[in-house]
Order: C-alpha cells, then structure tokens, then sequence
C-alpha cells in the first residue's frame, strides 16, 4: 500500500501539471495503484482504470489466510478509486470478477480486454520449426523473476526427468543472479530483450516452453509461447487457466507439482507430434483472441465510449 500511495502521488503530481495544458477528453490510469489518490480528478473526468490484477486477489496468493485482513485498508482505499471509474479494463476474467465481487463494481463498466502479442513485430518464428524439428530438444523459460515464476521447481523437475539425458537442454531466460545451478544442459541467457534477434531465435528453437509460477497475475510469456507455435506448461494460478487450455494449448499443473511438472516435460519431449499439435492450437488461439493490434481497437472503444459518458 505504501508504494502504491507513493506511485498514485507522483501521478497525482504529473495530472495537476499537464492536465490543464492538455485537457483530455478521457484519462488512462495503469494501474489501479497510480488511481488511489486521483479521486477528484475522477469525478471531473471521464477515467479508464485497467489492471492485471486487484489488491484482493494479490493478497490471496502472497498473504497467509489468517494474515489477509491486514489488508484490509488497502482493500478500502483501492475499491473507492475503482467504484469512481467511468470504466475498468481487466486482463482477464481473474482480475474483472474480484473488481466486480470483491469491491462491488458495476459489471457493466467492467470490460476483459486481454493485453496481447504484436503478431506484426513477433513474426511467426515457428513456422519452419517442423522441417529442422530433429537433434537437441530445448526447453525454454522466460521470466526475470526467477523465484516467483517456478524456476528452481523447473530446475529440480528437469534434472529429475532428464539428468541421465544428453538430448534436452533448459534453456534459460531471466537475470545473471538467478540461483542456477552449473550444470553442462542448463544455459542461462540474461540481458535478452523482447523482440530483439536473439530473443526471437530462443523462440525459434525451442519445442516448449515451462513457467511454472508459484504466483502470477497475468502470464504473458504464454501467449508468446503460443504465438511461436509451442505448447506451455504453465500453473493453475491467477489468469493462468484462461491463458492455457490444459490439454489443448499445453498442459497446467498445481504451483510446487514438481512430480507433475516432471512428468508433463517428459510427454512433450517424447511426443513431438503431440508437442506440434498443441503448439499449433495455441498459434490459432493466439491469433483469434490475444491479437494486440485487434483488442488496442477494443481499448480504443471503451475509451470513446468513456468520453461521450463525461461529455
């Protein structure tokens, strides 16, 4: 709450600067923290929240039970910025049903705009993948926080299925001080950007992709997996489920499964007609609903629709 007073008091700050320069029809506000002080602001102008997550549902995944009514005044603070909104954009159904249930928002200024891939930038590095889908099988991670996205259970469950194994290599995204441990099949890529050459190619070589996160808002390294034509293993938390279709886009297993996680890198290594079916399905799924240049359009309709409220 502390961080996210001084995030909303620093765009309080910015607003009283620029807004009676600018005078915009509609004001855009990520993410509901930078909100929390802009109450005035929001009852004279048109304001559109959007967030990947609420403070309710972060306290159901970082906070102990007995240990969650601590957070109650955040809880408070976070749904009057909410409740004065001319329109919430949530990522997903995850984060649209606690604005809805956990802080009484009207479901009808509630709009599930997912943020997506840029298609038109990522390319489709899979295409080719089946004409050189033979030699060393890659298993590719993508997330800085090396903890907080599963990394040492993926260590742990790819040594466990593959360590007498010289055909698959854990390919590994995220920061030089990840605890990883030295080990001839894991390779580390740190300083890798999105969308950059070396980024794409990981994509291009890979046959899956694991994120098995202890705790997760939204999960975009599953679209892009999806978007590079390859199956995820990802977790059953937050958005998770509707970002990956078990058994249809990939494979989801419980947060802390290493057992699981062991066992499903095992069926997607030694099956790869069923690793390219997968792969395929989440490249349609991608292209259908998590096209970004398709939902800015949808984004661009609340914001319309927002300002004609305020007019």
């Amino acid at each position: 709450m502390r961080y996210e007073l001084g995030t909303s008091f620093w765009a309080r700050r910015l607003l009283d600067r620029e807004l009676p320069v600018v005078a915009p029809d509609v004001l855009h506000v990520h993410t509901q923290g930078s909100a929390l002080l802009l109450g005035d602001i929001m009852r004279r102008l048109p304001t559109v929240i959007s967030a990947d997550m609420t403070s309710r549902r972060t306290a159901e995944q970082f906070t102990r039970k007995g240990w969650r009514w601590t957070h109650g005044l955040h809880h408070a603070i976070e749904g009057a910025a909410l409740r004065k909104a001319a329109a919430l954009v949530a990522f997903s159904r995850y984060a649209a049903s606690s604005m809805i249930d956990d802080y009484g928002v009207d479901p009808r200024k509630v709009f599930v705009i997912p943020p997506g891939v840029d298609l038109e930038s990522f390319g489709d590095p899979g295409a080719g993948r089946a004409a050189r889908d033979e030699g060393v099988r890659r298993i590719l991670f993508v997330g800085g926080e090396f903890e907080r996205k599963g990394g040492p259970e993926l260590i742990t469950a790819f040594l466990r299925a593959f360590g007498d194994r010289t055909d698959v290599e854990l390919h590994l995204v995220t920061d030089a001080s990840a605890p990883v441990p030295r080990y001839p099949r894991i390779v580390v890529h740190a300083g890798i950007g999105a969308y950059t050459p070396e980024w794409r190619a990981l994509y291009e070589q890979a046959m899956l992709v694991a994120l098995p996160s202890r705790r997760e808002a939204y999960g975009l390294v599953y679209l892009e997996a999806g978007a590079a034509r390859l199956p995820v293993i990802g977790s059953s938390v937050g958005a998770g489920p509707e970002l990956v279709i078990d058994g249809e886009t990939g494979f989801l297993i419980a947060p802390g499964d290493v057992a699981a996680l062991a066992a499903r890198l095992r069926t997607l290594v030694d099956d790869r007609t069923l690793a390219r079916r997968l792969g395929e399905s989440a490249r349609a799924r991608v292209e259908r609903d998590f096209d970004a240049a398709k939902n800015i359009e949808r984004l661009a309709s609340v914001f319309e629709s927002a300002a004609g409220k305020g007019a």
